[in-house]
């Protein structure tokens, strides 16, 4: 038995995924029917939970399928991830259309599975590990990976006006929900990981998922990292864009302000219909603001 590998239940756990075994259980997933049908049930309960959203406040939203994401990433692993992160992402977008598709966005659906994979599949799970997941696919790829997309994606839609007010409003939620979206991924991988476990479809276990005074300051470090991270090296901070963004945009600041609480009927009432569409689409959709 390997430092890096121990034994629960019959099934082997690792420390860390930088070993050959670790990588070669992971591709061996696709071998197992059971395991092929357990990743198609997460697909379609992936899917079906993208449109859905648990408020936490006004205009802001945890969406539901990221817990379902964390959860099968853990059971399946990296490998399967892949393909399962990518089909998702397909599926969603046919029956559950928000906007144009653009195929970049499949990065952000499958770096997020990957990452989760990475810190759940086959191992001890641990508030750090929750804690150090949710802020990686926050950081990482809802906020470093999705930018350049964004402004790509704007582009593609002929409304790059646009990008900086949508940007800076989708960095802020990122940055807001993370404690928020970690401490709930703890209830949740507490809740459901021990049943399923005992059906032998997942083969991590929990293990004190409970917050301590250091998870809670590690949190509020990260936190902390998050926004000073984004006022010194944003991409799109307000002042950067300022008074030059709002003539661009065609909009009086008391106006802006109206558009950030409720953009899209903000968006309406000056005549821009495809603002209008685009803010909608901001609080309630998965293509402007992608979140994981």
């Amino acid at each position: 038995m390997s430092e890096s590998t121990k034994k629960f239940s019959g099934a082997t756990l690792y420390k860390t995924p930088f070993s050959r075994a670790y990588w070669a259980q992971a591709a061996s997933e696709f071998k197992s029917l059971k395991m092929l049908l357990f990743a198609a049930l997460m697909i379609a309960l992936r899917v079906a939970l993208k449109p859905v959203g648990i408020p936490i406040a006004a205009d802001l939203r945890i969406n539901a399928g990221f817990f379902v994401n964390a959860f099968g990433a853990a059971a399946f692993g990296p490998v399967v991830a892949i393909p399962a992160a990518a089909i998702s992402d397909l599926l969603g977008c046919i029956l559950f259309p928000q906007g144009v598709y653009y195929p970049p966005f499949m990065l952000t659906e499958i770096a997020g599975s990957v990452i989760f994979a990475l810190f759940f599949y086959r191992a001890e799970i641990t508030p750090l590990r929750v804690i150090l997941a949710r802020f990686c696919v926050n950081f990482f790829v809802n906020i470093l990976l999705q930018t350049p997309l964004m402004r790509g994606y704007y582009a593609f839609i002929g409304s790059s006006a646009l990008y900086p007010l949508f940007d800076t409003v989708r960095i802020a939620k990122n940055i807001v929900l993370f404690p928020v979206e970690a401490v709930l991924l703890m209830l949740f991988l507490r809740a459901v990981v021990p049943p399923v476990q005992k059906l032998g479809y997942i083969h991590s276990v929990v293990n004190g998922l409970s917050l301590s005074k250091a998870h809670i300051i590690l949190l509020a470090a990260l936190f902390l990292y998050l926004v000073l991270h984004e006022l010194t090296h944003g991409a799109v901070p307000f002042q950067r864009w300022g008074h030059d963004g709002l003539c661009h945009l065609r909009l009086q600041p008391q106006i802006l302000q109206r558009f950030l609480h409720s953009p899209g009927a903000a968006g309406a009432q000056y005549g821009n219909e495809r603002l209008g569409r685009l803010g909608n689409r901001f609080i309630f959709g998965r293509r402007i603001g992608n979140h994981h």
